[in-house]
């Protein structure tokens, strides 16, 4: 992540230092040669110089570019990278022309939460738990000044980072940590999503709690 789009400086009471200090662990994990790392890092360095022209987030499809935004010998050689990061388990997705199903309708989930969505127009959100970014991808819609995935496995993370390498959304962003890292992000996010995790954890009473603090006093 680069100085000039490094959402931090959106965030004051950050902990700044201990974010930085993860981050930088995380990227020796990521550019690590263990074959576990390659498998999802080198496919995507292979295909991040593509770019799209186009995209939809409005629809349950996230759609990122089209068909003859790229060669055809471009578009077989994004079909085997997206096939490389299966399964996919939010979705769906439309990249260069090449439908990608999943294993959740994650649209029937985000269309359960339109009637009581907040105006995100402008606000730093949290989306706990992102997997790949579907939800993210929808929420881009709505122009929020700044969305921040938290997602621990780096399968997932490459996911992400590719399809936004294709959509160059520079306000997604995603950090390689999990719920228990809020505790460095406190009175920061004006909304904060948990789409798939909640009910994972033996209390989600307990996990709430721990998600507050982490939520912009202005918004409680």
């Amino acid at each position: 992540m680069t100085a000039e789009n490094d959402y931090i400086e959106l965030l004051p009471a950050a902990r700044r230092d201990a974010i930085l200090a993860l981050r930088k662990e995380n990227s020796r994990k990521l550019h690590s040669r263990k074959k576990g790392f390659l498998a999802y890092r080198l496919p995507y360095e292979s295909v991040r110089h593509l770019r799209a022209a186009s995209l939809d987030l409005a629809g349950d499809v996230v759609r990122i570019g089209s068909a003859s935004d790229i060669t055809a010998a471009e578009q077989q050689q994004v079909l085997q990278v997206l096939r490389g990061f299966m399964p996919w388990r939010k979705g769906p997705f439309q990249v260069f022309g090449i439908d990608i199903d999943a294993e959740w309708r994650s649209n029937r989930k985000w269309d359960r939460l339109l009637p009581v969505l907040p105006d995100i127009r402008d606000k730093v959100i949290a989306d706990i738990g992102c997997n790949n970014g579907y939800y993210m991808f929808r929420m881009a819609h709505y122009q929020p000044r700044a969305v921040i995935g938290f997602e621990p496995y780096h399968h997932h993370y490459f996911t992400f980072r590719t399809l936004n390498s294709f959509a160059g959304l520079t306000a997604l962003h995603l950090e390689l940590l999990g719920v228990e890292h809020l505790t460095l992000y406190p009175d920061c996010f004006d909304v904060v999503f948990l789409m798939g995790v909640i009910y994972h954890r033996i209390s989600p009473v307990e996990m709430l709690k721990d998600v507050w603090p982490s939520m912009s006093h202005e918004q409680c």
